[in-house]
C-alpha cells in the first residue's frame, strides 16, 4: 500500500531547509533571535514617545526632564513585569524595561561633547570595585532568563556599562586606526546585533569538533569551559561574521541595482 504524501506549506519548507543547513538544530538557532522582537518594539516605542513630545513641543518646553520621567515610569513598569515573570507577546516587558537604556543613548547622542569632557580616568576605580563586588557575590543579570535582580541593580549595572564604554572610546579616539575600525563596527551595529549568534554558533561547532564534545552543547549561548582564548574568538567572530553578511548583502544590492539600470538603458 503506497504512502499518501502531501506538499509542504511555505513555513514547513523554510524550516526543512533551515534544518538541513543547521543540522536539525533550527529551533536552537532561531531561539538565539529572541531579542530581536523586544529590540524592535523598544525602538518603535521610544520613537513614538519622541514623536509625541516633539509634536506637542514638550522637549522644547521641558527639555529632557519630562522625557526622563516618562521613560523611568515605563522602565519601572517593565521591571515589575519581568521580575514577576509575566510573559507578554514579543517580550514586551523587556521592551519597557530597556526604554531607559534607549533614552540614555538618545541623550548621550545630543549631549556627547559635554558628557565626553566630564568622563575622567578616576571613574574607572569605583566601576572596577562595583564589578568586583558583583562578581564576588555572584550577582548576575540575564535578560533572556528574566533575571534582572532589583531595579536599582539593573540601572547601576547599565550605567556602569555605558560609562565604561564611553571612557574606552575616549581613550581610543586619539588612535587613528582604532578610531576608524570602531567607527566602521559602529555603523554595522544593527547587523552585529541581529547576527552575532551565527558567529557564536560557528565557533561552537569548531569547539565541539576539536574537543569532541556532545552536540547538545550547541544549545549554549557560548561554550564557556574556562578557556579564555575561546571567549576572544567568540567576540571576534560575533563581530566579523555579521560584517561579512552585511558586505555580501550590500554587494548583491549594488549588482542588482546596476543590472536594473542596464535593463532601462
Amino acid at each position: 500500500m503506497g504512502m499518501v504524501g502531501r506538499y509542504l506549506d511555505k513555513y514547513e519548507l523554510l524550516q526543512s531547509i533551515a534544518n538541513v543547513i543547521f543540522g536539525g538544530l533550527v529551533n536552537v538557532m532561531s531561539g538565539a533571535l529572541w531579542f530581536i522582537c523586544p529590540f524592535l518594539l523598544n525602538i518603535l516605542l521610544f520613537g513614538g514617545i519622541i514623536y509625541l513630545n516633539n509634536k506637542y513641543k514638550l522637549l522644547i518646553k521641558y527639555k529632557y526632564k519630562l522625557l526622563f520621567i516618562e521613560c523611568i515610569i515605563l522602565s519601572v513598569l517593565g521591571s515589575i513585569i519581568v521580575r514577576k515573570h509575566i510573559i507578554l507577546p514579543f517580550h514586551m516587558g523587556l521592551s519597557l524595561l530597556l526604554i531607559i537604556i534607549t533614552m540614555s543613548g538618545y541623550i548621550i547622542k545630543y549631549k556627547y561633547n559635554k558628557i565626553y569632557l566630564k568622563i575622567k580616568g578616576y571613574y574607572i576605580l569605583p566601576i572596577l570595585i562595583v564589578i568586583y563586588f558583583f562578581e564576588k557575590n555572584n550577582i548576575n543579570i540575564s535578560l533572556g532568563g528574566y533575571n534582572i535582580g532589583n531595579y536599582g541593580t539593573f540601572v547601576l549595572v547599565s550605567g556602569i556599562g555605558i560609562i565604561f564604554v564611553l571612557y574606552l572610546s575616549k581613550l581610543m579616539y586619539n588612535i587613528k586606526l582604532i578610531r576608524h575600525i570602531l567607527s566602521y563596527i559602529g555603523k554595522k551595529s544593527y547587523w552585529i546585533m541581529a547576527l552575532h549568534f551565527l558567529g557564536f554558533k560557528i565557533v561552537s561547532i569548531i569547539y565541539i569538533t576539536i574537543y569532541n564534545q556532545k552536540i547538545d552543547k550547541l544549545n549554549m549561548y557560548v561554550i564557556n569551559d574556562g578557556k579564555m582564548g575561546w571567549i576572544a574568538i567568540y567576540i571576534l567572530m560575533g563581530i566579523f561574521i555579521p560584517i561579512i553578511f552585511s558586505y555580501v548583502y550590500n554587494k548583491i544590492l549594488r549588482i542588482r541595482s546596476k543590472n536594473e539600470k542596464k535593463i532601462f538603458i
